[in-house]
């Protein structure tokens, strides 16, 4: 008995010291009306037990008002809006842009997913969370990812240099992306985050990636092709499912598929039975691009209307440069050549086979490309190409070669959003399109 009332007063001195340690918080559960705003007040006590300060601050439950841009105040009842609830925008379709105030630090991550939001703003005193001209939400100091607007027009997206990491279902159902380059120092991305990005064709890879996560790129049915970095380690089950406009995955390393806990356990012919979960629901899944000895070579053997092309094995020759399409070898009168790292092919050749119409202007030596609503404009040795009236820079400009218009491949293709892989070691150019 004596042991157990011992036991019992030194359990409460640690609970009383660890509540010491921490900030005690209380919420009042009477929900306030200012305007459209509805709000809770929540009493912070900064300190420990026997001295600290209590701090008043006001959690935004739920904006009732109509408007379509719809600013955040630094106020509510006279206290300062520190919090966003999940629910304060909840089937609110009237919301266009969403403004936050100084005050707001704390923010529930799925707040912001509602189908019409097209920008998310900041205020600049703001310390804790910033935006750029996308509406795109980030952490201050712009390392986090946190979400991106499912109305905003993001069209093809570079991602900032300072971005490390990008919050689980950020882009889910951006059904205006279409091409996504993630810089590189990002390790991971997450379960959801692309998932219902249906208009999103190009996906570029860092080669500091390390992990796919489930669902990742769900239901991306643009999508025609997917570059794994051999940085990669993981892919979790379904990561690529219900991408059904999928043709081609090249893998550059020896990347695990990743169904569950107790995988490194798993013999090598259990786990190549959980492969085609990754890309479950993709009928038209025909070439892998993969490491000999690789658990994705074995799935594709395993599976009669996929092929397999080895990547780690290199030429025993030079055989110059191939380019296939859609799986396609692409057969050319004049031989694609390298300039300063750039490959160049005969500009009819390669649009064509891409969908687009070509027109030249023997008078000004230009090309204009036109494929669906994209027009595109090259002129000979200039480093200027444009795309709709935007500009985009060349490294190398069209030439003339004997008596045909060669064109940087890459370039071109991405502007007519094909999406562009090159394989070192079997000198090929791999291009997939809608």
């Amino acid at each position: 008995m004596l042991k157990s009332k011992k036991i019992l007063a030194i359990t409460m001195v640690l609970i009383i010291m660890a509540l010491s340690s921490f900030n005690v918080s209380a919420f009042t559960n009477e929900i306030r009306y200012d305007g459209d705003f509805r709000y809770l007040i929540r009493e912070r006590r900064i300190g420990d037990l026997e001295k600290f300060e209590r701090v008043f601050e006001a959690t935004l439950v739920r904006y009732i008002g109509t408007n379509s841009d719809v600013i955040v105040p630094a106020t509510l009842g006279g206290f300062p809006v520190t919090t966003i609830g999940q629910n304060a925008f909840r089937d609110n379709e009237n919301i266009r842009t969403v403004e936050l105030s100084y005050t707001v630090r704390y923010i529930y991550y799925v707040v912001f997913r509602f189908a019409n939001l097209e920008a998310i703003t900041v205020h600049p005193d703001n310390p804790y969370f910033s935006s750029d001209e996308n509406g795109i939400l980030y952490n201050g100091d712009k390392t986090l990812l946190i979400m991106a607007p499912r109305a905003a027009n993001l069209g093809a997206l570079v991602l900032p240099a300072t971005v490390q990491k990008i919050g689980g279902g950020a882009f889910s159902h951006c059904v205006n992306l279409t091409s996504i380059t993630i810089p590189y120092g990002v390790t991971e991305i997450v379960g959801y985050t692309f998932a219902g990005c249906t208009n999103l064709r190009i996906v570029n890879l860092p080669e500091s990636l390390v992990h796919i996560g489930g669902n990742a790129f769900r239901d991306c049915t643009s999508l025609t092709s997917i570059n794994i970095p051999s940085s990669v380690r993981e892919i979790e089950f379904t990561a690529f499912q219900g991408a059904t406009s999928l043709t081609t995955v090249i893998f550059n390393g020896s990347t695990r598929f990743e169904p569950r806990a107790g995988w490194h356990m798993m013999p090598e012919v259990l786990r190549r039975e959980w492969v085609p979960g990754t890309f479950e629901n993709t009928p038209n899944l025909s070439v892998v691009y993969a490491f000999s000895n690789s658990i994705a070579r074995s799935f594709a053997n395993d599976h009669e209307n996929i092929e397999h092309i080895e990547t780690n094995v290199e030429l025993p020759y030079y055989q110059g440069i191939s380019v296939f399409i859609n799986g396609v070898e692409i057969e050319f009168d004049v031989d694609p050549v390298v300039e300063d790292g750039r490959v160049l092919v005969p500009m009819r050749t390669i649009f064509e086979n891409i969908g687009a119409d070509i027109e030249w202007d023997a008078d000004t030596y230009s090309i204009t490309a036109t494929k669906e609503d994209t027009a595109i404009e090259m002129q000979i040795g200039n480093n200027v190409m444009t795309r709709n009236d935007a500009q985009i820079s060349l490294d190398v400009p069209p030439r003339i070669m004997d008596s045909r218009t060669l064109v940087p491949i890459r370039a071109v293709s991405e502007a007519l959003y094909a999406q562009v892989h090159w394989i070192p070691t079997l000198q090929r150019v791999v291009i997939t399109h809608l």
